[in-house]
């Protein structure tokens, strides 16, 4: 039997935002998930975006003719449509031109016979050498490409059809040192006549110096918080 080969497309650069790319994120799946987040340009990333939503009408339609074999039409007439990227907007309702694109793949499968199988997208740096995950943390802010397979799906529960991109391999161009991430890596721009922190005393050094001794007050643990 001839092994089966999975398409393998690579994103243009992005910014991460979310990154489970050391360790996977087990919040919500107890095996885990290697997962990222990655910013991308509405107009200059549009044939890539527009490529990603045929392929999720794709499997749409697909799902379609399958449910009408089995003379589901009221399936059918509810369909939902999965698309793995969203556009964000501003507090106005504005487009910021910044879309999300939703990368995800499990951190381990077990087969048939029990055995646990461990997977990790693999690392490389700008020059296509090897990252050791143990070693370079990988930050929100980053400059990231994306190695995905798409996956057509149907799920029954939730009567969705749509496509899936799971995660084989990041290329990081820019390491972010696990600052503060720039306004621009959430999608957002400068607004004429809005508030400046320029025109107060917030986030001064001599307001935070007054208020320093205050810093040390309560019982607030933020390490436990839902953040």
């Amino acid at each position: 039997m001839a092994k089966k080969t999975y398409e393998k497309i690579t994103t243009p650069t992005g910014r991460a935002q979310y990154p489970y790319l050391n360790v996977p994120d087990t919040k919500f799946k107890e095996d885990g998930e290697y997962k990222v987040d990655l910013m991308l340009d509405k107009v200059e990333d549009a044939q890539f975006l527009g490529d990603i939503k045929a392929r999720a009408e794709k499997a749409v339609e697909k799902a379609k003719v399958q449910l009408k074999k089995k003379n589901k039409h009221n399936k059918i007439k509810n369909l939902n449509s999965y698309v793995p990227y969203e556009e964000i907007f501003d507090d106005e309702g504005e487009t910021t031109g910044a879309v999300k694109v939703k990368f995800k793949t499990k951190a381990q499968y077990s087969r048939d016979d029990g055995t646990v199988i461990k997977m990790s997208p693999d690392l490389f740096d700008s020059q296509g050498k090897e990252i050791d995950r143990d070693v370079v943390d990988i930050y929100a802010g980053s400059k990231l490409r994306c190695n995905f397979t798409p996956t057509s799906f149907y799920s029954p529960a939730s009567n969705m059809a749509g496509v899936s991109l799971r995660l084989n391999a990041v290329q990081v161009i820019e390491l972010s040192e696990g600052r503060a991430e720039q306004a621009s890596s959430y999608g957002f721009g400068s607004v004429d006549d809005g508030f400046s922190v320029e025109e107060t005393d917030f986030g001064s050094s001599s307001s935070l110096n007054d208020n320093s001794k205050n810093s040390d007050e309560g019982d607030y643990n933020f390490e436990e918080g839902d953040f």
